[in-house]
């Protein structure tokens, strides 16, 4: 059976009664000192905070959150450096001017090139917009078909890219294309594939980044020309071009059957 619980002794302590809170004192002296501390921090010994300084404070906390969000702006979602868009202008103008030469004659063309999905690329469009005008200049030549396809790299991996199937389809199925211009990777072909396209006599014209595998089929006759990025010192010269034919040699190369670099290098 558990005993029942005895009444608590009474202490000798005293107790200061205060608004807020209780605190046993048990010494005089303690007393004291803590009625002296109460007295100091009490709201009657402190004149009030005036109007100006209530203002001066608020200023003084809207700038320093003013300055807190422009830190966050400026290394999170400010842009950086303007992207020179004269290279590009200059590749989509020589390209055009390529291809017609490639097509010797009259004929349409069909352009085939990456699809950013919702990324803009400014560049992309740049260049595009610049082929389409340099290629209006040359009469008799049109684009009878514009197709994008997806790089695997930029979108997501379940991409593939442009596969031979479907470049195929788009040479075999418009009897009245006599160039094809390929923003992006050509892939590899085998040996029916090639045949397939030989048979079509479309001139194939490929901007890309220089491939192993571009040299055999430049050699072969499945591409006629590879325009790509120049990996030597003239893109990186000081002199500013003066022309469109400029920017397109201080930033870029074409490679025929004649000059295709190795696959060793690459």
């Amino acid at each position: 059976m558990l005993a029942s619980p005895q009444p608590a002794q009474k202490r000798n302590e005293t107790f200061i009664d205060d608004s807020t809170w209780w605190k046993p004192i048990a010494n005089a002296s303690l007393q004291t000192s803590y009625l002296t501390l109460r007295d100091n921090l009490s709201p009657a010994n402190h004149p009030p905070v005036t109007m100006k300084k209530n203002t001066i404070i608020t200023l003084v906390a809207a700038a320093l959150l003013a300055g807190a969000l422009w830190s966050i702006y400026s290394t999170q979602f400010k842009r950086g450096p303007k992207l020179n868009l004269k290279p590009y202008e200059a590749l989509g103008e020589v390209s055009a001017d390529e291809t017609a030469r490639i097509m010797g004659k009259p004929g349409g063309v069909a352009i085939v090139a990456e699809d950013f999905g919702k990324y803009t690329m400014s560049w992309s469009e740049v260049l595009l917009a610049a082929f389409q005008k340099g290629l209006s200049k040359h009469a008799g030549i049109s684009v009878v078909l514009t197709e994008k396809f997806t790089d695997p790299t930029i979108s997501s991996y379940m991409a593939t890219g442009l596969s031979p199937d479907r470049l195929l389809k788009i040479i075999q199925g418009h009897p009245d294309l006599n160039a094809l211009v390929l923003f992006g990777a050509f892939p590899p072909l085998t040996d029916a594939e090639m045949n397939g396209i030989r048979q079509r006599g479309v001139g194939i014209l490929v901007v890309s980044d220089y491939k192993p595998h571009y040299r055999g089929l430049l050699r072969l006759g499945i591409i006629k020309e590879v325009i790509s990025p120049r990996l030597d010192s003239a893109s990186g010269t000081a002199k500013t071009p003066g022309t469109m034919r400029d920017w397109f040699d201080q930033s870029y190369v074409i490679y025929t059957p004649q000059n295709a670099p190795s696959p060793l290098y690459y």
